[in-house]
Formats: structure tokens, C-alpha cells, sequence
């Protein structure tokens, strides 16, 4: 069990006015079997975060990525209509730049449209391919399952045998987010592998290839697929390219695809 060695108490109160404790817990830095740094954060509903800790190159490293993630959600719940108060008469707003550190670039929150009228479907996926690595053993790094995985020299398909060149890890937001804002389906992935930076570093370098492949199809032709300042700066950290595959409403490719995948 790593031993506590940073604890704040504030309250929640969310964008309906309903109060709620929030208890901020930060464990020590514990090595993990790969050689890396593991910092746990105490479970709670605002914060959320991997259940195996922020990882990080050392010790200094996962500490400082486990503040800035914090920060990063307590930042969300605010720009969700939230407020994050101390335990006080008054409810006072606790300032994140005075408990935290003056963040180095502000970033505006991305303001979604779930609705987004001139998208028919979106979805998302991560894709990493290997010469080396399978499947089971990249899952294994990233404490994360794909949504779809194969292995090289298996045939493309039923149909089509030809050997896949590579293996395949794939984790896909389709049917797991409900909007046709593709940076939902982009913030769900990083959510999920930004606090494994560094293990997922490990994974891709030695020419493993890594992307987010976007899949678009627009109702009418304008008001495509856009990205947040956030996701380009965190795709940047990780290293990933994203790429859209648009389709247009009643092209025939594009309505096969939609029956296809």
C-alpha cells in the first residue's frame, strides 16, 4: 500500500446547485515491474483517473503529471457550470492558480455540440500497429482493452484471406459515445490513454504506428470535423496523427461503409 503524502478537502457543487464532499488524495510515486513511476490518486467521482495511477518516466515526473491531471478535471467540472468551494459559511471558490500554480498557457474549454446538425454519424478509433508487439501484450502496458484487436498473419477476413502484415490493437468510441461531435469521440480516447503517457510511448516507439483514425459523414457538405487547442496539444505530447475518413450523405461508398462497420 503507498503511503499518502498530499490531501485537500473541498466541496462540489455541481452546475444544479446539489453539494457534494471532494476529497483530494495523492499517493507517494511507486515503481512499477516495467521501471516507470505510478502515482494513485484517491478514487472520486470529479476526479476520476486509472485505477493503476498517473505513470510517468520517474517518480518526479508522475507526481507532476498526477497534479496537472487533477487540475485538468477540477477545470472541467467548472467549465461544466461546476464550482469547486472549501468547506466554509460562504462557499468560498477555491483558486486553482493559488492552490496549484499559475498554469503556463490557459486553454478554453471545448464548448461540444452533441446535436452537431451537418454530421449524420461520427466515431473514433486509436489504432496502434506492431511488428512485435500483439495484442495481449500491448493491452498489458496501457492497462487498457481494445474494442477490437488481431494478430499478424491472420486472414484480413472470412472473405478476404489474405495475411494481415502487422497486429493490430484497436480501441473504438463506436456505440460507446452518443454525440456527433467528433472531439467527444477524440476526448474519450485521450481521457483513457493520456494518463498513461508514458507507457504508451514505450509501446509505440521502434517503428509501432500509432494514429486516430476519424470517421465522418456529413449530412449536407459544410461544417466538418473540427479540433480543440487541447487535443492538438495533447496529441503533440503523445505523438499521434489523426486523420478523417469523410463521407457525404448519399454517396454510395460512404452508405455501404455505414453498413459495413
Amino acid at each position: 500500500m503507498t503511503r499518502e503524502i498530499a490531501r485537500s478537502e473541498f466541496i462540489a457543487i455541481d452546475a444544479k446547485g446539489a453539494e457534494r464532499p471532494l476529497r483530494l488524495g495523492i499517493h507517494a510515486p511507486l515503481q512499477t515491474p516495467h521501471g516507470d513511476w505510478a502515482c494513485i490518486i484517491e478514487p472520486d467521482p470529479v476526479i476520476g483517473g486509472p485505477r493503476g495511477g498517473i505513470v510517468g518516466q520517474d517518480s518526479t515526473q508522475a507526481l507532476a503529471l498526477a497534479l496537472a491531471f487533477v487540475r485538468g478535471r477540477l477545470e472541467d467540472f467548472r467549465a461544466g457550470g461546476g464550482r469547486i468551494a472549501f468547506d466554509d459559511d460562504s462557499r468560498t471558490d477555491v483558486p486553482l492558480d493559488a492552490h496549484f500554480g499559475r498554469s503556463a498557457r490557459p486553454v478554453l474549454p471545448t464548448t461540444y455540440e452533441d446535436d452537431y446538425a451537418s454530421c449524420v454519424e461520427t466515431y473514433a478509433t486509436l489504432r496502434i500497429f506492431s511488428d512485435d508487439s500483439p495484442p495481449e501484450e500491448i493491452s498489458a502496458q496501457l492497462a487498457l482493452e481494445p474494442t477490437t484487436s488481431f494478430k499478424k498473419g491472420e486472414p484480413f477476413s472470412a472473405r478476404v484471406q489474405r495475411p494481415r502484415p502487422q497486429h493490430g490493437w484497436l480501441l473504438c468510441t463506436k456505440g460507446l459515445v452518443d454525440s456527433k461531435d467528433t472531439r467527444r469521440h477524440i476526448d474519450w480516447l485521450l481521457d483513457r490513454v493520456f494518463p498513461v503517457a508514458s507507457a504508451f510511448a514505450r509501446v509505440t516507439k521502434d517503428g509501432t504506428l500509432s494514429d486516430v483514425y476519424s470517421f465522418w459523414v456529413s449530412a449536407r457538405g459544410q461544417g466538418g470535423p473540427m479540433l480543440s487547442p487541447s487535443q492538438m496539444q495533447r496529441l503533440a505530447t503523445l505523438g499521434v496523427e489523426c486523420m478523417y475518413d469523410v463521407y457525404f450523405r448519399g454517396n454510395d461508398e460512404g452508405a455501404s461503409r455505414l453498413t459495413r462497420a
